[in-house]
């Protein structure tokens, strides 16, 4: 892919820390990074592992993820990934957020969408880049993006083979939400 490899000696969780997915249990790491650049775009992938729990209880979660910075990317901090219909009614019961469209029932019935500010979050998911995610419902896309930064996974660890796929995945949202 032409691209640097750069292992577990790499900086995304210094630079990422801040987002959702990288504040999740604890003994962190990246692993099996590769690194590249490809015009205003800086992009990472890696295999991204955390545990919860302790002891007995103690529980390892993996997936590949994949990291872009751009200088056409400028977000509100918003979160979406797939919705899960029975866990995601009881935790709205338990006062879960889920920023829903009343005009836009394929979207919302597909998504969990969570930002800091609902209104700049209501505003920026305008219809085009809610159907663009509607037309891929099922296919796992969890987002996470704030500023500059977009984090990209499907929940799940995927095979060396694939990397290109996903990047190019994360490519793809990167033109929706930069819108261009």
């Amino acid at each position: 892919l032409g691209i640097e490899y750069l292992g577990h000696q790499n900086d995304v969780l210094s630079r990422c820390g801040h987002m959702k997915l990288f504040s999740k249990g604890h003994s962190r790491r990246m692993n099996n990074a590769i690194c590249g650049e490809t015009g205003n775009e800086k992009i990472t992938l890696g295999d991204y592992r955390y545990t919860t729990g302790h002891t007995k209880n103690r529980r390892h979660h993996s997936q590949t993820v994949c990291v872009l910075q751009s200088d056409r990317l400028n977000v509100p901090h918003c979160f979406l990934r797939p919705e899960v219909a029975f866990f995601d009614s009881i935790g709205s019961l338990l006062g879960g957020q889920d920023i829903d469209f009343a005009d836009d029932p394929a979207f919302s019935g597909a998504y969990v969408l969570q930002g800091d500010s609902e209104v700049v979050v209501r505003e920026f998911f305008d219809a085009d880049i809610r159907a663009w995610f509607a037309e891929r419902r099922g296919r796992g896309f969890h987002v996470e993006f704030r500023g500059d930064t977009l984090v990209f996974h499907t929940g799940k660890s995927r095979e060396p083979d694939e990397a290109k796929q996903l990047m190019q995945q994360a490519l793809e949202i990167l033109n929706v939400l930069a819108k261009g």
